[in-house]
């Protein structure tokens, strides 16, 4: 948005308000940076009350947020400045825009400590830590930690390691020392907030317990979860009452619905207890033959009522169980463990902080703690700021903070200390339905606050509120509206998705007639139970006798790919707005994102379906760096220098492109040193090195000689560098690893070479770093890794990005980006339950819950305290799903489609439209705390939409279909896929494909305005004489003449030799106006039983294994090792038939290769230019004029292999053409004879002109029939 743009009134009040505390939530596609920017613009050059930019401090979430904003400023200035020559103010402002405080929270904490290290006794040469370099400095800090307590060995101490660190390590406890002490330093004062976690189980008395935060948000949500049953039974009754004759249910459900009531209202614990352990639930009438009502409808009645019995039983057994002796006893055991992991975590806290000061380090977390401690004081009346606090109070005119939602209580004290009361100065701008970062412990809570507390009247705390969309159509907004109104209530996530909340369009779409455009959001539902595992979906993998099915991700996958082949089909695809071209243009890749809770395990097979369908792709995962092979190979080589007793990174080493064992090879060596006598690897290896290393000692053992030598030269090397690592910095070492083993050449040469070749670079940027740290050397680098890889702490892996790719990321990564055509895809994926399942649960709001374990009778039961806090966290998640599903929702500008997959999806569907009330605007709080997926959220509410009445008819459901959301005008499409309708969808495409093949084989130039036509020929085309040589190709491959003298010997005889695809292509015009395919064309490629893997391709892929592979060696370890170093991919290796080759060795004709290998007379793969008279390739009626006589034509080709022998020269050909099934081998042979003679024919041509010698021998070896044919 620019000066001139015209501003809603709403932006117009955020850009002109001063003098106040303004808290403006805004909506997603609102306009908020640019009002934002706006605003500052407006007051610095405000002509009644200017402001210098660097009076106000904007705080921002990101380092690019931040940059972004900061050009977006000085833009805005210089545009000002250009405007505005002679205005000397300006001027000063665009000097000054260079020092703006706009900047990240963390920069802004570090520039305090930078200024003022002296007020809290701090080093000025300190350094922020490496991540890496923190991990091992926490592990070094609890491991001398523990190993003192375990020496103390305290009896709380060793009853709090039985209890959560069973087993060989003390992993376990280590984590919850780490997790609880990221919850305290989460916290303003976190030794503070430890000794509050304690509080809860210092209670006597009930009373007192009562009082406790968790046990009052305990009470409220179990009388809401008994008025949601009570309301679940007014719904039973109802239907009692419409069917008629259901008295007799009705008086039972009557009766237990006012003992559900009346439980409801109760104010305490105590009360609710007694109430809720007195209901009774009666039997169920017996129908009586006068009744009238349907046994479909009693049953419905009667499900529902079972769901509120299980309900009220589980309340009892969860919450009621125990009285309040036993309830305190419990309390009291639980309270032993937690009083024993505050005091660990207390002291890890000291200790930890104690190490970092003496290496003069601090982490993020201390830049605010610190930067805190400088600027407000902990008194007994509360946080009081100090006077250098007042110094920046008076600093800046202004607090500006953006994404003010994802703020936690630390950065709100900070900037709070610095802020003004009279008049208040702070501008918060976010939005709450935002807020996606509860993992790091934002609190969106202090949004809340706020926004429920500040007015929208003129006050000094007035809230805006920004809910004009600039970015989406109104068909996206409107449902997005719709699945909003019913999912998103202060009960769950803390937001009341009302009126205010909701989107509205603030921009205008071009009218487009010519294309279609936009369009209601589509719902794709994939039914995976449709077909069953005898039926065609399932792929026979050649190479073994299992099947192999695709996953639910792959068909959910498959159902994206058609869709987005269907919007990007030139004839009848999507078309959207092109901001730059300003036009409508047909949708590409580019233009669609595929967005995901999470990408692990997900991306890989996406992105691997829409490749298989010809559709341009790539996933942002943000991680997958250390999984690199060559980077794995290369840290591995890094932990042998180190230590080389270790088997398996050793292994793995001597395995690799550096050592060059096989596995053979490694299976001999510990064959000859088993365990038994030598125990690690290495000294396995060296000891055969040095057995071996006398040719007489491997007289009877053949290769072993050879193999000792390669082990002592590997061994060797190893040991330079080794050496070399006691005086070479990490850096210099790798450098020089990588040029002495030839490895980063290798790579070099390998698929992919240029991201692999980034990814080695990148390591060793990563040890440039470390040597910064307060750690040195190889073991410490290793230690440092391998703490990363232990936390998930991963790199994205180098990509090598295209233009026009459909983009696949998470939506976290998509959050403040925008997508033309958005996928939110997998909403049939289980939340993460993780962490409420746990052994012991976190909360920043109520402390630590866990069970009550007696030490003596070696007993653990569930407290009430972990039960409820176990359902707040619970509630708290999805809250956060809520949040994370809306901010996908929103990304799209044109088009959303909302896709899932579910096992016996009509089923799923028949059950969430019986258990949803039609009638209410929003869902229930059962409905919304019992999810598990997106999809019972999405489903549930699409089931009141209009567009659902085809399948409440289609399931034969007879129920009152005029609700609140029915008369909704949300374009919403649902669509219901089944795996066989995607198959026929795969299925037409590969036809369409197919013709499109054929009619590109047939193509002819041709043009209608034959005027511009002969224009463009006399103006581009030289034309020469009409000689023949003139129509004569000036080269040609050997395959040409072969099949040119295929064509000729077809045309005389009328015998087809030629290949089958040659073949096929005849076919494929023949059948292009019938439009039809053969039947195993039929199939999508997913589903075809037979090869995926073309007769060309597997071709290509034999002669490159008859290129590559040693036949003097192990066939099949040489073709894992091609496998591991991923010459040969999966997919490849299930085409291949390893017996083909070990059969070939058995040969007469592969036993003198093997002989002719050993001896070094074995050739492969030399490619030649021959010149050849253009007379020869003339055909019988045409003569060459005598100017002509002389001339040239090259012939090009690659001869397979051939044998140097004394006398002459064999040469080999390998042809892998399928045997027809009516053929008799003799015949075959016959045929390939005649196929290839003119093939081999140049072969030894140009053998014998290169080579000088006779070519006395040339065979075809037919890989079909593993026989030699002697032409």
């Amino acid at each position: 948005m620019a000066d001139n743009m015209t501003w809603t009134s709403e932006q117009k009040q955020v850009i002109d308000l001063r003098d106040r505390s303004l808290l403006v939530s805004a909506a997603a596609g609102s306009g908020k940076t640019a009002v934002l920017v706006q605003r500052i613009i407006e007051r610095i050059c405000d002509e009644s009350h200017p402001v210098d930019i660097d009076r106000l401090l904007v705080v921002t979430f990101t380092n690019a947020a931040a940059g972004e904003m900061r050009e977006r400023v000085q833009a805005a200035i210089a545009k000002r400045v250009e405007e505005n020559p002679d205005n000397t103010h300006l001027r000063r402002q665009e000097v000054l825009a260079g020092h703006a405080h706009i900047t990240t929270i963390d920069s802004f904490c570090l520039s305090v400590l930078r200024e003022h290290f002296q007020e809290i006794e701090l080093d000025p040469g300190f350094r922020i830590a490496d991540e890496g370099e923190l991990k091992l400095l926490q592990a070094d800090v609890l491991e001398a930690l523990l190993e003192e307590e375990y020496e103390q060995a305290s009896e709380s101490f060793i009853h709090f390691m039985e209890a959560y660190a069973p087993g060989k390590d003390d992993e376990r406890a280590v984590q919850l020392i780490l997790q609880l002490y990221g919850f305290a330093v989460a916290n303003p004062r976190p030794e503070d907030w430890l000794n509050h976690c304690i509080e809860s189980y210092g209670a006597e008395s009930m009373e007192t317990l009562e009082k406790q935060p968790w046990m009052c948000t305990m009470t409220e949500q179990l009388r809401t979860i008994l008025s949601e049953t009570a309301a679940l039974y007014k719904r039973m009754i109802a239907v009692c009452k419409d069917e008629g004759g259901m008295e007799s249910y009705e008086s039972v459900l009557l009766s237990e619905q006012q003992m559900i009531e009346y439980a409801s209202e109760a104010s305490k614990y105590d009360e609710l207890r007694e109430r809720v352990n007195l209901i009774r639930f009666g039997s169920k009438p017996r129908k009586k033959k006068t009744d009238s009502f349907s046994e479909d409808k009693a049953k419905r009645v009667w499900d529902m009522r079972e769901q509120a019995k299980k309900q009220i039983k589980s309340l009892s057994e969860d919450y009621f169980a125990d009285d309040d002796e036993r309830l305190l006893q419990k309390q009291h055991l639980a309270g032993v463990q937690v009083k024993e992991l505050v005091r660990l975590t207390h002291a890890f806290l000291l200790r930890y902080s104690a190490a970092k000061r003496k290496k003069n380090l601090v982490d993020f977390g201390d830049l605010e703690h610190l930067a805190l401690n400088v600027l407000s004081e902990k008194t007994p009346d509360g946080e009081k700021p100090t006077l250098v606090a007042a110094q920046y109070r008076e600093s800046f005119e202004e607090i500006m903070i953006d994404e003010y939602q994802d703020s936690n209580y630390v950065q709100e004290l900070i900037l709070t200390s610095i802020s003004r009361t009279d008049p208040p100065n702070l501008f918060m701008v976010g939005d709450v339905k935002q807020s996606i970062y509860r993992f790091r412990l934002a609190r969106p809570e202090l949004f809340m606050e706020k926004y429920e507390t500040y007015t929208k009247e003129e006050s000094e705390h007035q809230k805006i509120e920004l809910h004009q969309n600039f970015r989406s159509r109104k068909s996206v907004l409107d449902s997005v509206n719709f699945f909003f109104y019913q999912l998103m209530h202060k009960a769950v996530g803390n937001v009341e998705y009302d009126k205010d909340a909701a989107l509205y369009p603030g921009l205008v779409y071009e009218p487009c007639d010519t294309h279609p455009t936009g369009g209601a959001t589509e719902l794709m539902l994939l039914d995976l139970e449709d077909v069953t595992e005898d039926s065609d979906d399932v792929v026979k993998p050649d190479n073994d006798d299992t099947q192999a099915v695709y996953s639910s991700k792959e068909w959910e996958a498959a159902m994206i790919a058609e869709k987005i082949r269907e919007i990007t089909d030139p004839e009848s695809g999507l078309y959207i707005w092109d901001k730059e071209q300003k036009t409508y243009r047909l949708t590409e890749y580019r233009d669609i994102a595929i967005l995901l809770r999470t990408v692990s395990g997900w991306a890989e097979e996406l992105i691997s379906v829409l490749l298989s369908k010809g559709i341009s792709a790539s996933a942002d995962t943000g991680s997958g760096y250390f999984s690199a092979l060559e980077v794995q190979t290369i840290l591995n080589l890094l932990e042998i220098i180190d230590n080389p007793l270790q088997d398996i990174p050793l292994a793995a080493v001597m395995h690799s492109p550096i050592g060059h064992f096989s596995s053979e090879e490694l299976a001999i060596i510990r064959a000859e040193e088993p365990p038994s006598q030598c125990k690690h690897l290495y000294d396995a290896a060296t000891s055969f090195a040095q057995k071996y290393s006398d040719p007489a000692d491997a007289k009877n053992k053949e290769g072993y000689h050879e193999l000792a030598g390669r082990l002592r030269t590997f061994f060797n090397q190893l040991e330079t560098y080794r050496r070399k690592s006691r005086y070479l910095l990490l850096r210099e070492l790798l450098v020089y690893v990588l040029e002495d083993s030839g490895y980063y050449e290798f790579i070099s040469a390998m698929p992919g070479a240029a991201t692999r070749k980034a990814n080695l670079d990148m390591l060793l940027e990563r040890a440039g770093a470390f040597e910064k740290t307060s750690y040195q050397g190889v073991f410490q680098f290793v230690r440092y890794i391998n703490r990363l890889k232990k936390y998930s702490v991963d790199y994205a892996s180098a990509q090598e990005l295209a233009q026009n790719q459909v983009r696949v990321m998470s939506i976290h990564k998509s959050k403040g980006l925008e997508f033309p055509v958005c996928f939110v895809a997998g909403l049939g994926k289980s939340f993460n339950k993780q962490d409420v399942n746990a052994s012991m649960l976190f909360s920043v709001d109520y402390g630590i819950a866990t069970d009550a374990i007696d030490p003596t009778l070696r007993t653990k039961e569930s407290t009430v305290m972990k039960q409820a806090m176990r359902s707040q966290l619970m509630i708290e998640n999805l809250g956060e799903e809520l949040r994370v599903l809306y901010v996908a929702m929103t990304r799209a500008r044109e088009k959303l489609y909302l896709t899932g997959a579910k096992d016996h999806l009509f089923d799923y569907l028949e059950k969430k439209i019986h258990e949803t009330d039609k009638t209410a605007r929003e869902l229930s709080y059962s409905q919304l705390t019992m999810a598990g997926s997106f999809l019972d959220w999405i489903t549930a509410a699409a089931c009141k939409h209009k567009s659902f009445k085809a399948i409440y008819e289609q399931l034969g459901i007879n129920v009152p279909f005029d609700g609140v959301c029915y008369k909704d005008e949300s374009p919403l499409s649902v669509l219901l896929v089944t795996k066989s309708s995607l198959s026929m969808q795969t299925s037409l495409w590969r036809a369409e494909e197919a013709m499109k093949r054929t009619a590109l084989e047939n193509w002819k130039t041709k043009t209608e305005d034959e005027t511009a036509k002969n224009l463009i020929e006399s103006r581009f085309l030289v034309r020469y004489d009409d000689s023949p040589l003139s129509k004569l190709q000036a080269a040609f491959t050997v395959s040409e003449l072969k099949t040119r003298y295929e064509e000729e010997a077809f045309a005389a005889s009328g015998s087809d030799i030629r290949e089958p695809a040659a073949q096929l292509i005849k076919q494929e015009s023949e059948m292009q106006d019938q439009k039809l395919l053969p039947d195993e064309e039929l199939l999508p490629e997913f589903l075809q039983q037979k090869d995926k893997m073309s007769g060309a391709a597997r071709g290509t892929l034999y002669h490159w294994l008859f290129e590559h592979f040693d036949f003097t060696g192990d066939l099949r370890a040489q073709l894992s090792s091609f496998m591991q170093q991923e010459l040969i991919s999966t997919e490849e290796r299930k085409r291949i038939r390893i017996a083909d080759f070990e059969y070939f060795v058995q040969t007469p004709l592969g036993k003198k290769v093997k002989q002719a290998q050993e001896e070094g007379t074995y050739h492969r793969e030399m490619p030649f230019i021959l010149g050849v008279p253009a007379k020869e390739m003339m055909e019988n009626d045409k003569k060459l004029s005598e100017k002509d006589e002389n001339e040239y034509v090259s012939v090009q080709g690659v001869i397979d292999a051939w044998i140097d022998g004394e006398d002459y020269i064999t040469l080999i050909d390998f042809k892998t053409d399928k045997k027809p099934e009516d053929m008799t081998d003799e015949e075959f042979k016959e045929l390939l004879k005649k196929r290839y003679q003119v093939q081999l024919s140049y072969y030894k041509r140009a053998l014998m002109q290169m080579t000088k010698r006779p070519v006395k021998e040339a065979c075809i070896y037919a890989v079909s029939i593993g026989q030699t044919i002697f032409c």
